[in-house]
């Protein structure tokens, strides 16, 4: 019984080592990120404000659509603040 485990064994690692692999529905390429427009002005209903594709997905700039109806933002939420990797992020 014992050789017929270790046979078994011995004929399968060939199938052991092919699973393996990366195979490729577990890892799917991601397509390259689309260039966005920043030619294009886009606005909102009742906004003076124009703004490009750029300028509206910029996650720590993020546009003003209508700037009459609040307060002065404090800076760190008009510009979010300081990117990261920058070196005024990590200082003290």
């Amino acid at each position: 019984m014992r050789k017929f485990i270790v046979v078994v064994t011995l004929l399968t690692l060939p199938w052991n080592a092919r699973a393996a692999d990366n195979p490729d529905w577990a890892y799917p390429v991601n397509p390259p990120p689309a260039q966005l427009d920043n030619v294009t002005l886009k606005s909102l209903p009742g906004s003076t404000k124009q703004y490009t594709q750029a300028q509206i997905d910029d996650s720590l700039n993020p546009p003003d659509w209508y700037p009459d109806e609040h307060p002065p933002l404090p800076p760190v939420v008009a510009s979010g603040g300081t990117r990261p990797g920058s070196p005024a992020a990590y200082a003290i």
